[in-house]
């Protein structure tokens, strides 16, 4: 006990040496600022102009002394101003809220905590941000019980099946690193080892199969979100919003939907969203293609017309377009020249020119539209504003639909 009584007796004092030390030095300050009369309230405060000075200035604007510790006060506040704490995200308040749930006088419930978060994941596979953002708030202490103990609550599938999507690979790359930090036991070795082969068995995956998790994924956070058509940055976030692989069972053809789903962008870029609308119906409307529109398709339109739509809207008008280029017509020389075998486009390039005229004929897409095929796919490139712009349904690795300019080109001529 001597020598411990004698380390902690020359800690203090050197503690005592370091305090005494910078109240000197920011005492120093403060006389100084007091003798010159100017104060030096924060070292973070950008320096006045200088005041004009008076030929013959009042007894009352003498400087006002400096108050005592003014220095010290305005170095602490601008301290505190930069270390505010960020509003939550949704995802961090859900986090924390998980957490606290799981907390007893014991502390941290890891398992009771780790079941939360499967069960939230397994319901609503979007929420894999607030299981990122609890292994981020449980710290470095706990971050590896927490990811040990929700490797052990999934399948493989289940895992490989989260490993597919862009927030559930976020969260699990989290709780890798988080197991990987420090020296690894053997339990958090055969949990690594576990989301190693998700991992493995996610790549293994074919193209068309992330494509449809991360489409999916897009729509289930952004499907509902309310887009004005008559802004155009908000179409071309609905058209990202809305890859033709969607989260609906209500819609068919996914796969090879993306003709439908080319025209309805070109409608959207076009610009002219109620009369392209109104065209749609007039051609459906005339009753010799066998078409039966659904409640849900009806009220898309209806949204459309109206200027404001969303991506489960557009998901229902890319299905009902599809079905309006396939569907048979008096004259048809035969069912090969409308559709096409297996997955590939679904539509024959002539029949959905086809339609394109059908609705042009119909006062739709006035400003210029052309669809583009190739390699078994679908994509249109459309003028708004004299600058043609390319979409593509396609989901990206994020799960997005893309849109771009093309610069002033004539590749589609205004009607």
């Amino acid at each position: 006990m001597g020598l411990l009584d004698g380390i902690k007796d020359r800690v203090s004092s050197a503690v005592t040496s370091v305090k005494s030390t910078v109240t000197e030095t920011v005492q120093k300050v403060e006389d100084k600022a007091a003798a010159t009369g100017h104060a030096v309230s924060s070292a973070f405060e950008s320096k006045p102009p200088p005041p004009s000075v008076p030929t013959a200035p009042p007894a009352e604007s003498a400087a006002p002394p400096v108050p005592a510790n003014s220095f010290r006060n305005g170095v602490t506040s601008s301290i505190l101003d930069s270390i505010k704490s960020k509003p939550a995200t949704p995802a961090q308040a859900e986090a924390q809220a998980m957490i606290d749930r799981n907390k007893s006088w014991k502390g941290l419930d890891d398992h009771k905590l780790a079941e939360e978060m499967a069960a939230l994941v397994k319901k609503d596979p979007t929420k894999a941000d607030v299981l990122k953002e609890v292994i981020n708030k449980v710290g470095w202490a706990k971050n590896d019980d927490v990811s040990r103990a929700f490797a052990s609550k999934l399948t493989d599938e289940e895992l490989r099946s989260m490993s597919l999507s862009p927030r559930g690979r976020e969260a699990l790359g989290a709780m890798t690193n988080a197991l990987k930090s420090g020296s690894i036991s053997g339990e958090d070795q055969l949990a690594l080892n576990k989301l190693s082969r998700a991992e493995f068995e996610a790549g293994k995956a074919s193209d068309v199969e992330k494509a449809k998790v991360a489409g999916g994924e897009t729509y289930l956070v952004n499907g509902n979100k309310v887009a004005d058509l008559n802004d155009f940055e908000q179409v071309k976030q609905l058209i990202a919003n809305s890859p033709q692989l969607d989260a609906d069972t209500t819609t068919t053809r996914d796969d090879n939907r993306c003709g439908g789903a080319a025209l309805l962008n070109g409608m959207l870029i076009d610009g002219n969203y109620a009369a392209n609308a109104s065209a749609i119906e007039a051609r459906l409307a005339k009753g010799d293609i066998n078409v039966a529109t659904t409640d849900r398709q009806r009220e898309a339109l209806a949204h459309m017309k109206s200027g404001k739509m969303t991506a489960n809207d557009a998901a229902q008008l890319q299905d009902l377009l599809f079905k309006m280029a396939s569907a048979s017509r008096p004259g048809d020389p035969n069912l090969a020249w409308r559709t096409t075998p297996g997955n590939g486009w679904g539509v024959t390039p002539q029949a959905l020119d086809q339609l394109v005229d059908e609705l042009k004929a119909n006062g739709a897409l006035k400003s210029g539209t052309r669809i583009v095929s190739g390699n078994e796919h679908f994509t249109v490139e459309t003028k708004r504003d004299g600058i043609t712009y390319a979409a593509d349904s396609w989901p990206n690795p994020n799960g997005q639909a893309s849109v771009k300019p093309l610069g002033h080109r004539d590749a589609v001529k205004p009607e």
